[in-house]
């Protein structure tokens, strides 16, 4: 059964996870022997994919792989999306009466 926070993962990108960052996301947990299927915070799955390309790109650098463009296409198309999604989002007007924390 689907709840109303869960984000599909084939549509968990940077805008859905930043727009709705209460979202889970049911995922295939590879541990050992045993495979659970969770629900993960969307930010927390986003931040492991952000390390893991940042990571692999910067060993590229390191090694002198030729191969380690492709990660930081990534890092950068991440970061374009989130730069697009800020400006092409329609601000929401505040609440009146509401108390900012």
């Amino acid at each position: 059964q689907q709840h109303n926070d869960d984000i599909q993962p084939s549509r968990c990108g940077r805008s859905p996870a930043f727009r709705f960052p209460r979202a889970r996301v049911v995922t295939l947990l590879p541990l050992l022997l045993f495979w659970p299927i969770v629900r993960l915070p969307a930010l927390a799955v986003l931040g492991g994919w952000f390390v893991i390309q940042f990571f692999n790109g910067a060993l590229g650098l390191a090694w002198m792989v030729g191969g380690s463009v492709a990660w930081w296409a990534h890092i950068g198309g991440f970061l374009f999306g989130m730069l697009a999604m800020r400006l092409v989002t329609p601000r929401q007007p505040a609440l009146r009466g509401a108390n900012p924390v």
